[in-house]
């Protein structure tokens, strides 16, 4: 009688390594496939962003960075090189269209805002310089 619980045992355990082995292959499937997904986002956002003229004033570099997560978007903006702090035009690209431009001055929002929908019209517009 031992030797049959002992095989019910090995089995029993074997199941469970078995489940478990599959489980964290189907893990790492989805998960592999959520990145090269977001990653194909991105680069379809940066291909879009790349056939846009974006002109930074002088003393500023553009700046391209990841934004929200997965929404994946990009945000562009001009940084000014000493501050550090936003001014000029400012893009949210998501799904390789804009979302949001405006403009900033010394890092603050500055005239008029514009927010797009995920169709790319205007959903509503937002004068800072009001504030």
């Amino acid at each position: 009688m031992k030797k049959r619980g002992h095989v019910i045992d090995y089995i029993i355990k074997h199941k469970v390594l078995l489940v478990l082995a599959i489980s964290i292959v189907a893990y790492v499937v989805v998960l592999s496939s959520t990145v090269l997904y977001m990653h194909k986002k991105r680069n379809e956002n940066e291909r879009a962003i790349s056939q846009y003229e974006f002109n930074c004033p002088s003393d500023t570099v553009k700046i391209v960075e990841p934004w929200g997560g997965d929404l994946m978007g990009n945000a562009v903006f001009c940084q000014d090189t000493e501050s550090k702090k936003k001014h000029g035009p400012y893009m949210l690209w998501l799904e390789s269209n804009i979302s949001t431009s405006g403009f900033y001055s010394q890092g603050k929002k500055s005239g008029t805002w514009s927010h797009f929908n995920k169709e790319g019209f205007l959903e509503k517009k937002v004068d800072y310089d009001k504030y």
